[in-house]
């Protein structure tokens, strides 16, 4: 074999592993929502423990998922700055510095810094490191790519809060935040490792060479400023908005929603990991099902089993705890279906090489969600001392959410078609 073209086999072979090493860093990295979400947990214990209403406790998750989300902001454009790699250790730095210094607090400020500040901007740099890798890294087979990077949210929240729940019963919260932030801080500095861009060792996306040259010509590259000034950008952010509303509320109250059922605080838990097992699950199935089909088409089917889960949750009680589940299992796989698509979808409209900048500007509409519903949730609670008013706002929103996908679902084909003439 002549030396260029032994050359060329080991860039060949490590093209074919490169990309799949890398998803399976960010699939860890994304994992890091089980911190976030793990807030469940916390609910009760800190309350009790502090006087706190269930208003005022909803600040602190509200606040961490408002910072998570514009936080992203930042964190892509550093990334372009710093690399991927370096981004992700600054955020593995502040996500384990957040969580275990939150062991300590001593009042409601305290924690609002920490675990409503620090440990959600570090959330956000390792996840859009994350997020933005297997746009970059795959041309051909990139829904699959998302959805596999994007189930890792969902396997955090399927093995965290049921964890961290039997360790706040065994030994009390504070050792569950020092638990979480050694060991998110130990699982994030290792992905870190393998954060690089094609770019950076200087190969192309996977699929590329089985790319036709007229498929090539088709690829493009929209700014942030470009992208955000069309509509196909604005219907992605109003969409993803009405269906994080009730995902965010519901994650953030389960467990004290489901003690006003009579589940007990650790079955509740469970349910956490329910929804974390749904979204898993659909992250892997509607990403295939949206590189068979459709983008939109996964979107569609995410959205009506949320509709439906969210419509039935207010009929669960102790009694119908499989009930509970069933529904939790549903908003996860809904909620999780509709983000890989969009955040795929995303990549195909304005292309990767701005990816990181763009899907951050779409993210604020889920923390602008998060911090609206878990609060709002909250005050309806203190002063009506039910879920059920809020669900049912949540089941709307979400059922706009859908109205909006078949309209969106409809300029993609028209645009299509368009093209094709």
């Amino acid at each position: 074999m002549k030396p260029s073209e032994d050359i060329e086999s080991k860039r060949s072979n490590n093209l074919i592993s490169r990309p799949w090493i890398v998803l399976a860093a960010s699939f860890f990295l994304t994992s890091t929502f089980g911190i976030l979400y793990s807030y469940s947990d916390f609910f009760l214990p800190l309350g009790s423990q502090f006087s706190w209403s269930h208003a005022l406790n909803s600040t602190v998750p509200a606040l961490a998922l408002l910072v998570f989300s514009f936080g992203a902001i930042f964190g892509g454009y550093f990334a372009d700055h710093i690399g991927f790699r370096n981004m992700s250790y600054l955020g593995a730095i502040l996500v384990g510095l957040g969580t275990m210094l939150a062991s300590q607090i001593k009042d409601l400020l305290e924690l609002l810094v920490l675990f409503g500040l620090v440990t959600p901007l570090g959330v956000s740099f390792v996840v859009i490191v994350a997020t933005a890798s297997p746009v970059r890294w795959f041309v051909k087979r990139r829904g699959m790519a998302v959805g596999i990077m994007a189930a890792g949210s969902g396997f955090g929240v399927l093995v965290v809060p049921p964890l961290i729940e039997v360790l706040i019963q065994l030994d009390g919260w504070r050792s569950g935040f020092l638990v979480l932030g050694v060991g998110f801080f130990t699982l994030l500095c290792v992905a870190s490792i393998f954060m690089q861009t094609p770019d950076d060792i200087h190969l192309k996306p996977y699929g590329w060479t089985k790319m036709s040259d007229e498929e090539k010509s088709l690829l493009v590259d929209y700014t942030p400023k470009q992208a955000l000034s069309g509509r196909p950008f604005w219907m992605i952010y109003t969409t993803f908005f009405l269906g994080s509303f009730g995902a965010t509320m519901f994650l953030v109250h389960a467990v004290p929603f489901a003690s006003t059922l009579g589940i007990s605080q650790l079955n509740a838990s469970i349910a956490l990991g329910v929804f974390g097992a749904g979204s898993l699950c659909s992250r892997v199935v509607i990403g295939l099902i949206a590189d068979k089909l459709s983008r939109m088409t996964g979107v569609i089917i995410s959205f009506i089993v949320q509709v439906v889960s969210m419509a039935v949750l207010p009929l669960s009680s102790s009694s119908l705890a499989l009930l509970f589940y069933a529904c939790s299992f549903g908003i996860g796989f809904g909620y999780g279906g509709y983000l890989s698509d969009f955040i795929a979808l995303t990549g195909d409209i304005f292309g990767g090489r701005w990816i990181q900048r763009i899907w951050a500007f779409d993210e604020t509409s889920f923390g602008i969600a998060g911090f609206i519903s878990p609060i709002l949730a909250g005050a309806f609670f203190d002063k009506l001392h039910s879920y059920t008013l809020i669900i049912e706002i949540a089941t709307v929103a979400a059922l706009a959410g859908l109205i909006l996908s078949i309209i969106f679902a409809r300029d993609l084909r028209k645009k299509a078609q368009g093209r094709k003439d």
